[in-house]
């Protein structure tokens, strides 16, 4: 029987099913708080680059990170006092802002740059089944590439928010991780 659509290369079907684990995980993470969850719901690896740092990817930096994906003017205060917090780079915390439009992307004050599916990819973990999407979020990833807690607004206080991360990184470093499965997987 004859195909009745087009022929999709090796790179278009290896992209869908990259789409189709990360849908998958984003379902799955939808009850994910400001608690520390079980590593149960590995987020998509991806390149990025911090101001003043070389390139890097979540799973090769050995540490927390936490992924801001924001919009302007919205989260613009969060993100100053996100600059400012020494608090998490003592914790080793890194911070990665990933703005919702590329519009904000020229205005980001931490200087954090990604590939430009990495908003798309990534916002479908902080959407949830009752609430639209939000214009700003927080998503603490540990070093094996788990989502352990997310943040869905910018908060009413940095200094408690970023006491929060600090407790929740330190929490999920010492709780150990589930076996991973054998994926290698890239938004951006």
């Amino acid at each position: 029987m004859p195909a009745f659509a087009p022929h999709l290369s090796d790179r278009e079907i290896w992209e869908l099913v990259q789409f189709v684990v990360a849908r998958a995980a984003a379902e799955e993470a939808m009850p994910i708080d400001a608690r520390v969850a079980p590593a149960r719901v590995r987020v998509p690896d991806f390149a990025y680059e911090l101001a003043g740092a070389g390139q890097q990817t979540l799973s090769r930096r050995g540490a927390p990170t936490l992924v801001v994906l924001y919009s302007l003017p919205q989260s613009a205060k969060r993100l100053a006092a996100l600059g400012d917090a020494h608090d998490l780079t003592h914790a080793t915390v890194a911070v990665v802002a990933i703005p919702f439009s590329p519009k904000d992307a020229a205005d980001n004050p931490l200087g954090s740059r990604t590939g430009a599916d990495v908003a798309s990819v990534y916002a479908m973990f902080v959407r949830t089944r009752d609430r639209p999407m939000p214009a700003h979020a927080e998503l603490l990833v540990d070093a094996s590439g788990f989502l352990r807690a997310r943040w869905i607004g910018a908060p009413a206080s940095d200094a408690k928010q970023n006491d929060a991360i600090a407790a929740a990184a330190r929490q999920a470093s010492m709780r150990p991780t589930a076996p991973a499965a054998p994926t290698h997987r890239h938004a951006g």
